[in-house]
């Protein structure tokens, strides 16, 4: 719950959304893929705060559902400002996280079992459609390069090298089940596969 106590709109931080809220007590519910319903009385807005391929499918689905129920009222306005990661550590972490964490995990994955564990880069393709995948795949894991040279980089360049690595991320999938195809796989490796293959769904719901 949140509380306004103004005579009009103010805006509360929320974490990684700067909202505003209207006077009076209104409800924020955070909902997975980077939506949010603020919700005042009967009267609901349902915003999308991410930049993710899926995220914008699944932010037409939750707004069909849930104002198919609220009927003809008025919708809230519901305004906000993103945060960017870039500026704030906290935000900054999970990217880190979600991206490196996986890497290692995998390249170790290809020293140990050879290069059927290839096949598990399929993880980042998923990131790539479920994420924000500037900022997963080239604003935060690399934005201190740019920084050390200075350099800004521009939407639609942050864009052409997430789409970049994205396509290495397949083509090392394509190449993984290429081997997975001539090689007999033991069952620890099809484990492995498959958590790589789930977790970018854990993650985002």
């Amino acid at each position: 719950m949140v509380w306004n106590n103004k005579q009009k709109e103010d805006f509360v931080d929320l974490g990684p959304v700067v909202m505003a809220v209207p006077p009076g007590s209104s409800r924020v519910s955070f909902f997975p893929g980077s939506v949010f319903l603020l919700q005042q009385g009967q009267r609901i807005a349902v915003k999308y705060f991410g930049d993710a391929i899926v995220g914008r499918v699944w932010h037409d689905f939750l707004v069909k559902k849930i104002r198919k129920g609220n009927g003809d009222r008025a919708p809230l306005t519901g305004s906000f400002v993103v945060k960017a990661p870039q500026a704030s550590p906290y935000l900054k972490i999970p990217y880190l996280i979600y991206f490196f964490l996986p890497l290692v995990l995998i390249a170790a994955a290809i020293i140990r079992f050879g290069p059927v564990m290839l096949a598990a880069f399929l993880y980042y393709v998923e990131m790539f459609f479920l994420f924000d995948y500037q900022n997963l795949f080239v604003n935060v894991p690399f934005g201190w390069i740019f920084k050390i040279v200075n350099f800004e980089i521009s939407e639609a360049l942050t864009r052409f090298f997430a789409a970049g690595l994205a396509i290495v991320f397949v083509a090392g999938a394509v190449l993984g089940f290429w081997h997975w195809q001539k090689r007999q796989v033991s069952a620890w490796q099809k484990r492995i596969l498959l958590f790589f293959i789930l977790l970018p769904l854990v993650l985002y719901f």
